[in-house]
């Protein structure tokens, strides 16, 4: 199992080994295995992510929900009494 980083904030973030591929390390490589730092920032960069899906999928479906309730809701008559 390779974990791939997708961008160079993520692997200064995790402070690879310089002796790692800064472009991939494999959690199950005993020879090379990350440090417990690397590992707490590879969790959090992984949470930071879900996090920010989960708000996006929360936003579009505030959206989708407010839509359904405007049309489902009734206009109310604008015209006076004459």
């Amino acid at each position: 199992m390779g974990l791939h980083l997708a961008n160079l904030s993520l692997a200064t973030r995790l402070n690879l080994d310089p002796t790692m591929d800064p472009a991939h390390f494999d959690l199950n490589d005993i020879e090379h295995e990350p440090t417990d730092e690397q590992l707490a920032a590879l969790m959090e960069c992984v949470a930071e992510g879900a996090r920010r899906r989960g708000d996006l999928a929360r936003r579009e479906l505030m959206t989708r929900l407010q839509a359904a309730l405007d049309a489902a809701t009734p206009i109310p008559a604008t015209h006076e009494r004459v």
